[in-house]
């Protein structure tokens, strides 16, 4: 069986749900798919902004929802009332809401849930309409639960072997929600940005999958971000290790959990790209076969959040305090580190983290206006000259690094920049590093000839 994962670009309206079908659709002539979905782009953020409205009285962001939907339905030529039912809910929940005025996490997972609870009914109703057999499912009740109540990022149970059984036995194709699962408490629970990646590998170790493909609107893992560095080159293979490091250092590729279940699995999962369908894509297998860089990763806007140690109290027991507030707070810790009387922490550089601080003034301070990118790559955690060589590229165009809190990974190193100085700087580095051209058979990185990466037996 082949899994199959549809992102939001990939389904933003009737003629890319249609486009992306007639993918599924080829693939299942001639082998058993499950398909993962999301909500529709900017759905959502929508269903985020319908809550928080509701809280202070407002509807009107359900009527754009209702009028949403429709619209796609209208384009693809389906029942109108296909998602009456899940409209009318949403709307008595909004409904609580405002009278409540009150919204906690569980009630705002359960309303951006009917995206893909909405989004997977579309679909396997397209895929009907294709002649397909297809069902749909909701994750949650698959058995699809965390096994923590930590909420985004949390980790997810094994699949049970009764599952791969029960998923067999659906009559055509399994067209399954990302995104949603249960707490172990059986509250319904969301996974965080590209949640649905993890969705989808986790039924990839549940049917002993072949494969887990992730269509999204990008060509792969790329060499930096080609907004920044139009230069920037498809990675045709890398390892989990590294696929990992991308994501946790900014790169909004897939869900830095969602290998997890591939190693448990031996799961190859491959990133491609939905608008072109027959293109290789990046290949994510155990090991990157490519010793050395493979590319850069980026966060636009962080800050460093910095708090004084309380004296005579443990500072690892501290440092997890502050990060379980932080969590509570809705603030993700991107690194983090300790030393003497100080904790360190690189948050996202916004308003949720600037109240967090002032808050617990004067003990804490936010040094805002950083970026921070980290080049990723097979062992270079272990090359002690690369941050020579990646401050004087940065030097070039006259901008000195700034240490990153955390211990250097075996597969990146990280630094800080001035936020207004990023772009440059990351240009100058991907010069300096990924000046090669690929290989005309394999797209396989050809060495820079004036640099050299770490030999097996150095590293």
């Amino acid at each position: 069986m082949r899994v199959m994962k549809f992102g939001g670009a990939s389904l933003r309206d009737g003629a890319a749900i249609e486009r992306s079908l007639r993918v599924v659709e080829r693939a299942a002539r001639s082998q058993r798919v499950l398909l993962v979905v999301s909500a529709q782009e900017g759905v959502t953020a929508q269903l985020a902004r319908a809550a928080e409205e509701a809280v202070r009285g407002e509807l009107g962001a359900w009527d754009a929802l209702r009028v949403r939907h429709r619209s796609t339905l209208t384009q693809l030529d389906l029942a109108g009332d296909l998602l009456d039912r899940h409209l009318r809910e949403l709307r008595a929940i909004l409904e609580a809401l405002q009278t409540s005025a009150r919204l906690d996490r569980r009630m705002r997972d359960y309303v951006l849930s009917f995206g893909e609870r909405m989004s997977a009914r579309v679909v396997a109703a397209v895929l009907r309409k294709f002649g397909q057999a297809a069902a749909p499912l909701d994750a949650y009740d698959l058995g699809l639960t965390t096994a923590s109540s930590q909420g985004e990022g949390a980790l997810l149970r094994a699949p049970t072997r009764e599952l791969r059984a029960r998923l067999e036995a659906v009559p055509g194709i399994p067209v399954v929600t990302g995104f949603l699962a249960l707490d172990p408490a059986g509250n319904l629970t969301t996974l965080g940005p590209n949640g649905s990646d993890l969705t989808a590998v986790w039924f990839g170790e549940a049917v002993a999958a072949e494969e887990v493909v992730l269509w999204k609107a990008v060509e792969g893992f790329m060499t930096a971000d080609p907004d920044v560095v139009p230069e920037a080159r498809r990675i045709p293979v890398l390892g989990r290790h590294e696929a990992v490091e991308f994501a946790v250092n900014g790169a909004e590729v897939l869900h830095a959990g969602a290998l997890e279940p591939a190693e448990r699995g031996g799961i190859v999962v491959r990133v491609a790209d939905v608008a072109a369908p027959h293109a290789p894509g990046s290949r994510i297998e155990a090991v990157t076969p490519h010793v050395g860089p493979l590319g850069i990763a980026h966060r636009e806007s962080v800050a460093l959040y910095k708090e004084t140690l309380s004296l005579g109290r443990d500072q690892g027991a501290q440092l997890a305090e502050l990060l379980r507030e932080l969590s509570e707070a809705g603030i993700e810790p991107h690194r983090a580190s300790f030393s003497g009387r100080e904790l360190v922490v690189l948050v996202s550089d916004d308003e949720r983290t600037a109240a967090f601080a002032a808050r617990r003034a004067p003990r804490a301070t936010l040094e805002r206006g950083h970026a921070s990118f980290a080049v990723v790559g097979r062992r270079i955690g272990l090359d002690p000259t690369l941050p020579a060589r990646v401050a004087a590229l940065a030097a070039r165009v006259g901008v000195a690094l700034i240490p990153a809190p955390g211990d250097t990974s075996s597969a990146s190193q990280a630094y800080l920049v001035p936020a207004t100085a990023l772009t440059p700087v990351v240009r100058a580095v991907h010069a300096g590093l990924f000046g090669a051209t690929p290989t005309k058979e394999s797209g396989e990185l050809l060495p820079h000839p004036h640099r050299s990466a770490p030999s097996e037996r150095s590293a």
